[in-house]
């Protein structure tokens, strides 16, 4: 669903959610979602190759509460778009904006992969605690990843 477009009750939507790390999503209610290389990929039924949402979760290096570990949202923006160009040789990259939220506990960073046909993304990172008892017990952070094309 194109984030230009929020509010718009031209679609139904489903919860997608993640009770292990304790998140919710909401999609379109016709997509499906797939756990292809130990992530997961929320995608209209029958349609490969097209719009898609990508969560990817990944212990935090550190027991830090926060992104900051990273640099700040902009750094970690230019950081990211080096390493998408650098897995897609040919292609270059366009940062379009960067932000953060919630004392850096969140990063959201945009940009447009630049290949045969202009690909745009929205991508939202978040540090948090696991929701599962181990996880609280010992403070063990996520790094969640939704990348939205």
């Amino acid at each position: 669903v194109d984030p230009g477009k929020a509010g718009d009750n031209r679609y139904s939507l489903q919860d997608y959610v993640n009770a292990d790390s304790g998140f919710k999503l909401q999609v379109p209610e016709n997509w499906v979602a797939e756990t292809p290389g130990g992530r997961i990929e929320l995608f209209q039924k029958g349609e490969y190759g097209g719009k898609r949402i990508i969560i990817s979760i990944e212990p935090l290096a550190s027991k830090a509460a926060d992104l900051r570990i990273f640099g700040d949202s902009a750094s970690y923006g230019k950081s990211r778009a080096a390493e998408i160009e650098a897995d897609n040789p040919g292609t270059t990259t366009t940062l379009l904006a960067t932000s953060e939220k919630n004392e850096a506990r969140y990063y959201y960073y945009e940009y447009v992969l630049n290949s045969f046909k202009p690909q745009h993304y929205w991508v939202v990172v978040g540090a948090g605690l696991g929701q599962n008892p181990t996880a609280r017990k010992f403070r063990l952070r996520q790094q969640i990843t939704v990348s939205c094309q």
